[in-house]
């Protein structure tokens, strides 16, 4: 298989488990717990031992995929159960001893790994096959085993007398504070109760920090025995060595476990841990190459951390949310949620960072000092001698364009009213289409400029398209203005009746629209409550690798086509051209009608049906996949300003629109990752990723349609709304953001 295959095959697990996490916890309910462990063991241990017989990486996909769906609700079941039968002050002590059986499989992993070495074609079997099956088929007869013997909750045990199972429930009760039916029930989770669990503020920030813990867990998990090879020692003593790392963070793990439980107290001790684990990695950074004895006791003190402090935060999890459905569908989320661990992109780390500082300066000084930096920082970009230095300063240019879009599309909400702003939109997105077929004329012309001045084509790209932003943010610093009150060529009559005529579109006070001060965590939590602005978030996700994938492959989509490489960049022209053209008229037409949801369908759909005949057309038909290109970019090029235009329409507040803007430009970054999965060089017509991109606007356009009408409903229950609960909803320092019903 190629290095793009194998990638897929360990990426689709985890995008399989992602997905199916919540569907997991409600079938949970439905069965009952124990009945789902034993399932979801029992299909484990079959779809691995069947992992012995693929051919083929499309097999090992599906399987891959199969086993993630048949994992996903494990671990978190395991949490849940531990949740259930045990006290909160004796559960992290339980966590850790979970914790520690799987740090030890992962240590006895480089040692059956090593042993496996010695069974190749025992039985006409190779050793990574023998591998599976020797591993897997004990799962199923313990799943079995599983489902017979072991009880939801204490009141059904068969091993206790009935006075200790009424005195264990009784305990369990006081402790968790819920009802005896609530210990008993199975039912599948209300949509209320599910709106209750993400309506609370608390499970998004442990969602934040179990993405960190997990990205770092699994990191180490995988790679390991690879990274110990690297520092010098042979493929076999690699597979031993990773022994004691894992022997160490056992011991360790139930240590910080048993300390934590004997005090009750979790904080601290979470922070200690990441703290030890950040020691480990900065040395094993700052160590050279060749001092492999002191790397090594650098990943020691690395692992002994990072696999002690998860437990940690599982245990608090489960101490202070409150109720059973409550507990196990955050659990569900948040492990879930951290999947997404391993994506750390430094435009997505600095998005709502470089908020507060566009509050803090002022918009147009944010807009001229990120012009300023990009630019800098792109023209350095002509002077990198190594990978090294190239990640550095895409970091760093991730960093400064952070919130540079945001504060684009942020700018035209509070100079414009909501039926104005599509079209204002459409207009900077049609700028942003031209660059880019300006791109491929310009890339033609550089080829041109081989060694001119010593300096190579590339060069000269970043050079003469980077330096003129410089001027050109200094020019937005001097001349621009944050808001109509203060510019300067207009009347003061003529500012006053554009000001009072946006305070009342929008809804805000005069203090509101002139203040530049850092929005208070009161305000924060009111954005990250909204429902809204997580549907908006997928949404955004699915059109912004969509558009990225297009943006940065079209030239070479084209080429293999079967196109020359010069013509391949002088035909993304057309392309582009027409995306223009459609941008334009679509944005036009949203504007006039004040209509953005059925606009928005039909661009996502004229995408899809581009993608569709890009696939299913023969890859000799080089003309026809050129036209089913063209369709494509005309319906995602379009779709994003109208998506854009509906969050600012919906989202009252400037306050609140800002941060929104922000967290979705963010979340939707996540979208780039798909970038160097979903292309291949090597397959002409690259339909693998074109499949990829058919999924992504799928789920878009099914989530619009779950916005819209789940919209509908929020709108129809405020009209009957008592105005007592509706003033309850209401923050003190956001409600003249919110409009009067």
């Amino acid at each position: 298989m190629s290095d793009y295959e194998v990638h897929w095959a360990v990426s689709i697990f985890f995008l399989a488990y992602l997905i199916f996490e919540i569907p997991s916890n409600v079938l949970m309910r439905y069965l009952g717990l124990t009945s789902y462990l034993s399932l979801s063991m029992i299909s484990c241990g079959s779809i691995a031992v069947g992992m012995a017989f693929v051919t083929n990486a499309r097999e090992l996909m599906i399987v891959r995929a199969l086993l993630g769906m048949a994992q996903s609700g494990y671990f978190p079941g395991i949490i849940i159960y531990i949740s259930w039968w045990y006290c909160k002050k004796q559960r992290t002590m339980r966590l850790a001893i979970v914790f520690t059986a799987a740090i030890t499989a992962n240590a006895l992993n480089g040692l059956l790994a090593y042993c496996f070495t010695f069974m190749k074609h025992v039985g006409g079997l190779k050793d990574w096959q023998w591998m599976f099956l020797l591993e897997s088929a004990p799962i199923i007869p313990l799943g079995i085993v599983t489902w017979l013997f072991l009880d939801n909750i204490p009141n059904t045990v068969r091993w206790l007398k009935p006075s200790d199972q009424q005195t264990l429930t009784n305990c369990l009760l006081q402790d968790a504070g819920v009802s005896m039916n609530e210990l008993t029930q199975n039912r599948i989770p209300s949509c209320q109760q599910i709106f209750c669990v993400f309506n609370d503020w608390r499970i998004y920030m442990y969602a934040v920090i179990a993405m960190g813990n997990y990205a770092i867990t699994k990191y180490l998990t995988a790679y390991l025995p690879s990274l110990v090879h690297l520092m010098g020692y042979r493929p076999a003593e690699a597979h031993l060595l990773a022994i004691p790392p894992y022997t160490i963070a056992c011991i360790s793990c139930l240590l910080v476990g048993y300390s934590s439980s004997r005090r009750n107290e979790h904080v601290y001790h979470l922070v200690s841990c990441l703290l030890v684990a950040l020691v480990g990695f900065v040395l094993w950074i700052t160590l050279p190459v060749n001092a492999k004895v002191v790397m090594y006791i650098s990943t020691c003190i690395a692992c002994c951390g990072m696999f002690s402090a998860f437990p940690l935060l599982l245990s608090w999890l489960t101490n202070t949310i409150n109720g059973r459905t409550e507990t196990a569908m955050a659990i569900s989320f948040i492990m879930g949620i951290g999947q997404i661990g391993g994506i750390v992109l430094p435009l997505l780390i600095f998005e709502i960072p470089s908020n507060v500082l566009m509050r803090y300066l002022g918009l147009t000084s944010y807009l001229s000092l990120s012009m300023i930096s990009c630019g800098s920082i792109a023209v350095g970009m002509a002077f990198v001698t190594n990978a090294q230095e190239l990640m550095i300063v895409r970091a760093l240019l991730g960093m400064a364009q952070s919130g540079y879009f945001p504060g684009i599309i942020i700018y035209i909400s509070w100079w414009y009213c909501k039926k104005q702003r599509t079209m204002r939109m459409a207009i900077v997105f049609t700028a942003a289409i031209a660059a880019n077929a300006l791109n491929g004329l310009l890339a033609y012309c550089f080829t041109f400029m081989k060694h001119v001045g010593g300096l190579k084509d590339w060069q000269w790209m970043f050079l003469l398209e980077s330096a003129p932003i410089i001027p050109l943010g200094i020019v937005t610093w001097l001349f621009l203005d944050n808001i109509p009150n203060t510019v300067r060529w207009l009347k003061p009559s003529d500012q006053q009746t554009l000001t009072n005529c946006l305070l009342q579109d929008a809804g805000v006070s005069m203090n509101e629209l002139t203040q530049n001060r850092i929005p208070s965590c009161q305000q924060i939590f009111c954005v990250f409550n909204d429902w809204r602005i997580y549907m908006y978030a997928i949404i955004a996700m699915g059109n912004y690798a969509v558009t990225k994938y297009l943006t940065a492959y079209l030239p070479s989509l084209v080429h293999l086509m079967g196109y020359h490489p010069a013509e391949a960049h002088l035909l993304t022209i057309p392309p582009y051209t027409i995306a223009c053209i459609s941008c334009l008229l679509v944005g036009y037409s949203s504007s006039r009608r004040n209509e953005h949801v059925y606009h928005l369908v039909a661009c996502l759909l004229v995408a899809l049906v581009g993608f569709v005949l890009w696939i299913t057309l023969p890859v000799n038909a080089k003309v026809v996949m050129y036209i089913s290109t063209c369709i494509a970019c005309c319906g995602m090029f379009s779709a994003f300003p109208l998506l854009l235009s509906w969050l600012t329409n919906t989202i009252n507040g400037r306050t609140e629109t800002a941060m929104a803007i922000s967290f979705i430009m963010g979340i939707g970054q996540i979208g780039g990752i798909v970038l160097p999965l979903v292309y291949d060089d090597g397959i002409p017509g690259n339909r693998r990723g074109h499949l990829i991109c058919v999924g992504l606007i799928c789920t878009s356009l099914i989530t619009t349609f779950i916005l819209h009408f789940c919209s509908i409903l929020e709108k129809r229950c405020r009209i009957i709304l008592t105005l007592a609960f509706r003033n309850s909803k209401i923050p003190v320092e956001e409600s003249e953001d919110l409009p009067k019903y």
